[in-house]
């Protein structure tokens, strides 16, 4: 993953989701050190607006500037999992969120008059679980957007674009049902132990 170049002069915020991330990611390698979890978002942050990448962010890892707990994330390591891998996972997932929960604030605020509809696209090998939502279409006060608006997974690349009333496709079906299995998926994704995503790593 590049880093994001974000715009330096806007405050971006943390989150609770991306909160939530660090904190699961650490658990499931068996650090309970809560403690920690706002010391290492708030770096995913600040690293993330210099434009560094997770690569940047596993070398912090195994550096005295970090939590004890992960300066050797090997030792931490579940039996199954790559905990080389870990730290891209941890921060690609977090930095991503904070980029949509950034993009939902922004669009948010543009004119439904000019703008009235709001599509979501599929943009990154680490969707396909939810590729069935690309080209998806729905006004912006639809509340389909409060379960499928990205991140709907571990590195989700999805992003939602305001479009205008020509840019809707002839015949296209303005807020197709969404199944409520996949509803629930894009909601609870967080509870799932992402190791599909070490296999493409």
């Amino acid at each position: 993953m590049a880093g994001f170049n974000f715009n330096l002069e806007t405050d971006y915020d943390m989150g609770q989701h991306a909160m939530s991330m660090v904190e699961q990611v650490l658990r499931w390698d068996g650090i309970y050190r809560a403690d920690a979890v706002p010391v290492i978002a708030q770096h995913i942050l600040k690293s993330a607006k210099k434009g560094e990448t997770e690569r940047d962010f596993r070398r912090w890892c195994n550096t005295p500037d970090a939590p004890f707990c992960i300066s050797s994330w090997q030792e931490y390591a579940t039996p199954h999992s790559d905990s080389r891998k870990w730290p891209e996972i941890l921060f690609t997932s977090v930095v991503l969120d904070i980029y949509a929960s950034h993009r939902y604030n922004q669009i948010r605020e543009l004119s439904k008059d000019d703008l009235p509809y709001w599509q979501l696209d599929c943009m990154s090998q680490y969707c396909k679980k939810h590729s069935s939502l690309d080209q998806y279409i729905a006004r912006p006060d639809d509340p389909i957007w409060e379960d499928i608006f990205p991140p709907n997974g571990w590195m989700c690349g999805c992003s939602v674009l305001p479009i205008m009333d020509f840019d809707v496709p002839p015949r296209k079906r303005i807020g197709r049902p969404v199944s409520e299995e996949l509803r629930t998926q894009c909601r609870n994704w967080l509870q799932t132990r992402p190791d599909h995503i070490l296999k493409l790593l």
